[in-house]
Formats: structure tokens, C-alpha cells, sequence
């Protein structure tokens, strides 16, 4: 039989579909190191959606909030989610996307995972 792994999604789904992405960067560091000690394949922590969300309306930093969470889980890659379309569906131009994805990276992200809507 093959190995099973989780991946944890409390961060980005969890709180995404429970309370509208309303979770600032203050509320989810207390449990960071307990998620990384968990023994997660990989932590979700943002989606392209969440930048709107952070910079408007919770007043967060979204690259802010992976720097931090990137020091208290060492051990747990920390995972971007993004479709073929950054926001609204609308196609992003290969350089913003090439940016976002040198961003995230620079700032704590190990991995991405693409879901297309179509």
C-alpha cells in the first residue's frame, strides 16, 4: 500500500470558507508552530484572492504574513494556491505572473498548486 500524506489547509481554506479570508496574520501565528509540528506534507498558507483581501480589508501584509509564517514552520513547505488567473478571472500577463511567483518564493513559499476553473 502507498503512503498517504495530508496537507494542511486551515490557513487558506479553513478560514477562507468560514469566515470570508477574515483571518489577519496576528490571529494565525499563536498556532504556526503547532500546524508545522503536525507532520503535514505541506501547509496552504494564501491564494491569489487573499492579496485584495489582506491589503483592503484587513490591513495586512500578504508577503508580511508568509515571511512570518516561514519562521515559525521550518519544517512544513508552505504552499500557494492559484488558478490560470490571478484575480476576477480575467488572464493575467505572463510578467505579473512571473513576479507574484518570485515573490511568494523569495518570501517563504516552497511550493504552488494550480487548480484550473475550466
Amino acid at each position: 500500500m502507498g503512503q498517504v500524506s495530508f496537507v494542511d489547509t486551515t490557513l487558506r481554506d479553513g478560514q477562507m470558507s468560514l469566515w470570508a479570508t477574515g483571518m489577519t496574520t496576528a490571529m494565525m501565528l499563536p498556532i504556526a508552530a503547532e500546524i508545522d509540528s503536525a507532520g503535514f506534507e505541506a501547509v496552504e498558507i494564501i491564494a491569489s484572492a487573499f492579496f485584495k483581501k489582506c491589503v483592503r480589508e484587513l490591513r495586512d501584509d500578504p508577503l508580511e504574513r508568509i515571511r512570518l509564517a516561514a519562521q515559525r514552520m521550518t519544517r512544513t513547505p508552505l504552499r500557494a494556491i492559484r488558478s490560470r488567473y490571478m484575480a476576477a478571472f480575467h488572464i493575467t500577463p505572463p510578467c505579473v505572473s512571473e513576479l507574484w511567483l518570485e515573490r511568494l518564493a523569495a518570501n517563504g513559499v516552497k511550493e504552488i498548486r494550480l487548480s484550473d476553473p475550466s
